[in-house]
Protein backbone atom coordinates (compact mmCIF):
# COMPACT_ATOMS: atom_id res chain seq x y z
CA UNK A 1 0.00 0.00 0.00
CA UNK A 2 1.42 3.85 -0.51
CA UNK A 3 1.20 6.49 1.31
CA UNK A 4 1.20 10.24 -0.29
CA UNK A 5 3.47 12.91 1.52
CA UNK A 6 3.11 16.52 0.85
CA UNK A 7 5.88 18.86 1.33
CA UNK A 8 5.87 22.37 1.68
CA UNK A 9 2.57 23.49 -0.15
CA UNK A 10 2.64 27.09 1.74
CA UNK A 11 1.87 30.42 0.30
CA UNK A 12 5.54 31.54 0.99
CA UNK A 13 7.28 28.91 -1.09
CA UNK A 14 4.71 30.25 -4.02
CA UNK A 15 6.18 33.85 -4.90
CA UNK A 16 7.43 33.13 -7.97
CA UNK A 17 5.96 29.83 -9.06
CA UNK A 18 3.98 30.44 -12.04
CA UNK A 19 2.12 26.96 -12.11
CA UNK A 20 0.50 26.85 -8.78
CA UNK A 21 -2.96 26.32 -10.01
CA UNK A 22 -2.04 23.79 -12.20
CA UNK A 23 -0.13 22.44 -9.22
CA UNK A 24 -2.89 22.39 -6.52
CA UNK A 25 -4.66 20.61 -9.33
CA UNK A 26 -2.71 17.89 -9.80
CA UNK A 27 -1.84 17.46 -5.66
CA UNK A 28 -5.89 17.60 -5.19
CA UNK A 29 -6.65 15.05 -7.58
CA UNK A 30 -3.58 12.46 -5.77
CA UNK A 31 -5.31 13.17 -2.58
CA UNK A 32 -8.67 12.16 -4.29
CA UNK A 33 -7.97 9.14 -5.06
CA UNK A 34 -5.91 8.68 -1.76
CA UNK A 35 -9.13 9.58 0.19
CA UNK A 36 -11.53 7.37 -1.74
CA UNK A 37 -8.58 3.84 -1.47
CA UNK A 38 -8.58 5.24 2.42
CA UNK A 39 -4.77 5.30 2.16
CA UNK A 40 -2.62 7.68 4.70
CA UNK A 41 -1.47 11.16 3.90
CA UNK A 42 0.73 13.04 5.52
CA UNK A 43 0.98 16.75 5.62
CA UNK A 44 4.05 18.44 5.87
CA UNK A 45 5.10 22.15 7.09
CA UNK A 46 8.30 24.38 7.06
CA UNK A 47 8.28 25.93 10.17
CA UNK A 48 10.38 28.11 12.61
CA UNK A 49 9.38 25.50 15.33
CA UNK A 50 8.46 22.51 13.97
CA UNK A 51 6.23 21.34 16.86
CA UNK A 52 4.22 24.47 16.93
CA UNK A 53 1.05 23.97 14.61
CA UNK A 54 0.35 27.87 15.04
CA UNK A 55 3.97 28.90 13.71
CA UNK A 56 2.72 29.70 10.38
CA UNK A 57 6.39 31.74 9.13
CA UNK A 58 5.94 30.26 5.74
CA UNK A 59 1.81 30.75 5.70
CA UNK A 60 -0.80 28.21 5.35
CA UNK A 61 -0.87 25.14 3.17
CA UNK A 62 -2.45 26.27 0.35
CA UNK A 63 -6.17 26.34 0.39
CA UNK A 64 -6.90 23.85 -2.18
CA UNK A 65 -5.13 21.09 -0.41
CA UNK A 66 -6.23 22.42 2.79
CA UNK A 67 -10.01 22.22 1.67
CA UNK A 68 -9.08 18.16 -0.32
CA UNK A 69 -7.54 17.73 3.18
CA UNK A 70 -10.47 18.86 5.65
CA UNK A 71 -11.92 16.00 7.88
CA UNK A 72 -9.85 13.35 6.85
CA UNK A 73 -9.30 10.26 9.39
CA UNK A 74 -5.97 9.31 7.76
CA UNK A 75 -3.86 12.86 7.58
CA UNK A 76 -1.23 13.28 10.25
CA UNK A 77 0.33 17.13 10.03
CA UNK A 78 4.20 17.30 10.71
CA UNK A 79 6.05 20.36 10.37
CA UNK A 80 9.74 20.64 9.84
CA UNK A 81 12.53 23.27 10.24
CA UNK A 82 15.14 22.13 7.67
CA UNK A 83 15.09 21.00 4.39
CA UNK A 84 14.84 17.10 4.67
CA UNK A 85 11.87 16.35 6.88
CA UNK A 86 12.25 12.52 7.09
CA UNK A 87 13.57 12.64 11.07
CA UNK A 88 10.36 14.41 11.58
CA UNK A 89 8.50 12.00 10.09
CA UNK A 90 10.56 9.17 11.92
CA UNK A 91 8.77 7.60 14.20
CA UNK A 92 5.13 8.19 12.31
CA UNK A 93 6.88 5.90 9.54
CA UNK A 94 7.99 3.36 11.86
CA UNK A 95 4.88 2.93 14.07
CA UNK A 96 2.06 3.90 11.95
CA UNK A 97 3.48 2.81 8.74
CA UNK A 98 3.85 -0.90 9.11
CA UNK A 99 1.75 -1.93 6.05
CA UNK A 100 2.72 0.97 3.70
CA UNK A 101 5.50 -0.16 1.14
CA UNK A 102 5.50 2.61 -0.97
CA UNK A 103 5.80 6.23 0.19
CA UNK A 104 4.88 8.80 -2.64
CA UNK A 105 6.39 12.37 -2.15
CA UNK A 106 4.85 15.60 -3.85
CA UNK A 107 4.80 19.53 -3.07
CA UNK A 108 7.76 21.96 -3.48
CA UNK A 109 10.58 22.81 -3.97
CA UNK A 110 11.34 19.49 -5.80
CA UNK A 111 15.38 20.62 -5.86
CA UNK A 112 15.59 21.04 -1.98
CA UNK A 113 13.49 19.97 0.26
CA UNK A 114 11.20 17.35 -1.68
CA UNK A 115 14.66 15.63 -2.75
CA UNK A 116 16.14 16.25 0.56
CA UNK A 117 12.92 14.30 2.29
CA UNK A 118 13.32 11.77 -0.09
CA UNK A 119 16.72 10.62 0.07
CA UNK A 120 16.34 10.58 4.20
CA UNK A 121 13.11 8.34 3.84
CA UNK A 122 15.58 6.67 1.63
CA UNK A 123 18.59 5.58 3.69
CA UNK A 124 16.44 5.33 6.82
CA UNK A 125 13.79 3.06 5.47
CA UNK A 126 15.06 0.82 2.80
CA UNK A 127 12.06 -1.79 3.26
CA UNK A 128 10.17 1.07 1.44
CA UNK A 129 9.88 2.16 -2.09
CA UNK A 130 10.19 6.07 -1.82
CA UNK A 131 8.46 7.83 -5.08
CA UNK A 132 9.30 11.44 -6.14
CA UNK A 133 6.02 11.94 -8.38
CA UNK A 134 7.61 14.42 -10.70
CA UNK A 135 4.07 15.81 -12.33
CA UNK A 136 2.90 16.84 -9.15
CA UNK A 137 6.06 18.68 -7.69
CA UNK A 138 7.63 22.06 -8.61
CA UNK A 139 10.37 24.70 -8.08
CA UNK A 140 10.67 28.38 -7.59
CA UNK A 141 14.85 27.68 -7.32
CA UNK A 142 14.85 27.42 -10.96
CA UNK A 143 13.13 29.31 -14.09
CA UNK A 144 9.58 27.33 -14.15
CA UNK A 145 8.74 27.54 -17.67
CA UNK A 146 10.04 25.94 -20.89
CA UNK A 147 13.50 25.00 -21.11
CA UNK A 148 14.00 26.26 -17.77
CA UNK A 149 11.86 23.86 -15.86
CA UNK A 150 13.16 21.10 -18.60
CA UNK A 151 16.10 21.90 -16.48
CA UNK A 152 15.09 21.40 -13.46
CA UNK A 153 13.44 18.09 -13.68
CA UNK A 154 16.81 16.74 -15.67
CA UNK A 155 18.97 18.34 -12.75
CA UNK A 156 17.17 16.79 -10.32
CA UNK A 157 17.06 13.19 -12.25
CA UNK A 158 20.70 13.32 -12.08
CA UNK A 159 20.36 14.10 -8.14
CA UNK A 160 18.30 10.87 -7.73
CA UNK A 161 20.04 8.68 -10.05
CA UNK A 162 23.62 9.75 -8.44
CA UNK A 163 22.07 8.70 -4.88
CA UNK A 164 22.56 4.79 -3.75
CA UNK A 165 20.12 4.33 -0.91
CA UNK A 166 19.54 0.58 -1.48
CA UNK A 167 17.67 1.20 -4.84
CA UNK A 168 14.93 1.87 -3.61
CA UNK A 169 14.67 5.48 -4.24
CA UNK A 170 13.10 6.85 -7.79
CA UNK A 171 11.20 9.60 -9.44
CA UNK A 172 9.12 9.20 -11.63
CA UNK A 173 9.38 11.78 -14.71
CA UNK A 174 6.32 12.69 -16.77
CA UNK A 175 6.95 12.41 -20.45
CA UNK A 176 6.98 15.60 -22.40
CA UNK A 177 6.13 16.25 -26.02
Amino acid sequence: MQALIIIDMQDYFFDDLDQLDELNAKIVEQIREYREERKPIVLVEYRDNPFDPDDKRCGPTSQPIKEALEGYRYLAVFGKDDDDGSEYLENYVEVRMDGIDELVLVGVNLDCCVISTAKGLARNHPDKQVTILEECCASNSYETAGAGYEATVIHTQKRVDNVTCNNNLRMLVNQRD
